[in-house]
């Protein structure tokens, strides 16, 4: 469940596959993996995009107004339904899904669609136990910005601009701290920008993998 691992896995993936390099995609979370992978393997990564995430673990840049307008319900980590020992697996990561739903989607209409697209996770507990203990390294390598910077390939910097988990300015000061990377904000989209605007959150990506560029 470690971060660095995680990266590591990846770069083995891509090996498994017969392939020397591979474009890498990371969502939320992901991006710090991602972030690694570049950091860790820098060989296997062709190009590289962001999604939905941050380069800054410390959260230094607050969300606006109409961001804490949609605050996400607190979940209770010692309710024994959600972490005890009879809990089901997944319990905790499907309860924070659920609550964080109208924050993490800007179309409200879509609000069933998303509970549907939930429905059908997989979640898991694994994670329960060592982040509670404080033993998971953060996702996001130290000095994120200078890992790109010294890697040096063309980075996609792929965000909502209504996303409360990450908010955009996050985005915008990686791309102005990375002189390969190329930001796409996708307006009236939230964290789940792919759900939210699924058309024009594809045509970017597409666009920067396109053959020449």
């Amino acid at each position: 469940m470690q971060p660095d691992l995680l990266a590591d896995d990846v770069a083995a993936l891509i090996g498994h596959c017969g392939a020397q390099c591979a474009d890498v995609l990371g969502f939320s979370y992901g991006g710090g993996v991602a972030i690694r992978v570049a950091d860790q393997h820098p060989g296997v990564v062709r190009r590289l995009i962001l999604a939905s995430t941050t380069a800054y673990p410390d959260q230094r840049a607050a969300a606006d107004d109409q961001h804490q307008a949609r605050p996400r319900p607190a979940i209770a980590w010692d309710d024994p339904e959600l972490t005890g020992p009879g809990a089901p697996d997944g319990a905790l990561s499907r309860a924070m899904a659920y609550a964080g739903a109208p924050a993490d989607i800007w179309r409200h209409d879509r609000l069933e669609d998303w509970h549907r697209v939930l429905a059908r996770v997989a979640f898991s507990s694994d994670w329960n136990l060592p982040h509670a203990r404080g033993q998971l390294r953060p996702g996001c390598p130290d000095g994120a910005e200078a890992v790109l910077q010294g890697w040096g390939g063309p980075v996609l910097i792929l965000h909502g601009t209504q996303d409360a988990t990450h908010p955009v300015s996050h985005a915008r000061e990686l791309h102005a701290a990375v002189p390969a990377s190329t930001l796409a904000e996708i307006p009236d989209a939230a964290h789940m920008a792919h759900f939210d605007d699924p058309r024009a959150w594809v045509a970017e990506i597409r666009s920067f993998l396109a053959p020449g560029t």
